[in-house]
This record gives C-alpha cells, structure tokens and sequence, in this order.
C-alpha cells in the first residue's frame, strides 16, 4: 500500500505512527526498507537514508531481539533466502513463560480469516502457561 500511495503523486508522504512507541515504527519502516532495496529502483537517496537512521535508532544494539527477527524473517523471504512451506501446520499448544499477570487470548488466522479464539483467560503469576488448542 505504501508503495502505490507513494507511487501516485510525488506530493504523497508516508507517516507511520504507533501508541506503543517509536521500535514498532521501526519494524514497519525497517520491513519497508527491505521491500524497497528489492522491489523499486527509483528511491531517493535521502529518504533512504533518513529511514535506515530512523530504523537503526529503534532496532538497534537497544532493540528488542523479537523485532529484529521480524524484520530478518521479512527479509529472508523477500530475498527467496526464506521459502514459505505449503505443508499444514497444526499448532497443539502454545506457552508462555515467565509471564507477568494480565487477561490473556489468542486468535489464529489462517489466510487473514479468523480460525480460532481462545477464552480470555487471566494469568496470575506463573511460570509456564499452556493454552492448549482444540481445532
């Protein structure tokens, strides 16, 4: 969407903004990136530049090791390193460790359709929390 936005008037600007902070903009801004060195051949220097800066910032030595995978794992796939399996996978259980009290659940999609919701469950300090799915 960014990239037909853009695309359609040079007047167009992209401004991506997040509640949870700046290193979730990042990831999208850093996914982008990528998206772009592959995909487009006519990206100006400067606004790469200032992205990779912005990207650096969040992602960098300070950010979380989740977010950086995301962002490797959009990449590996974009450059063909990663392939998708068309094989099914069938999750059983998912847990959770060393999880601080809150009301927790999960929804499982499958091709952007909602397959499965867990009952929203509050965890009380634990160690290790099964959700086991029944599908």
């Amino acid at each position: 969407m960014f990239e037909n936005w853009l695309a359609a008037n040079k007047e167009n600007v992209v401004v991506v903004h997040c509640k949870g902070g700046c290193s979730r903009a990042a990831i999208v801004v850093a996914a982008y990136m990528h998206y772009i060195s592959i995909c487009s051949s006519d990206e100006s220097v400067a606004d790469r530049f200032a992205m990779q800066r912005f990207s650096e910032r969040f992602l960098g030595v300070d950010g979380q090791p989740s977010h950086k995978r995301y962002v490797n794992y959009f990449a590996s796939l974009l450059s063909g390193r990663t392939k998708i399996s068309p094989s099914t996978i069938y999750f059983h259980q998912i847990a959770l460790c060393n999880f601080s009290p809150r009301n927790v659940l999960f929804k499982i999609y499958e091709r952007m359709q909602p397959v499965h919701t867990t009952q929203l469950t509050l965890v009380t300090s634990t160690n290790i929390l099964f959700f086991l799915l029944c599908i």
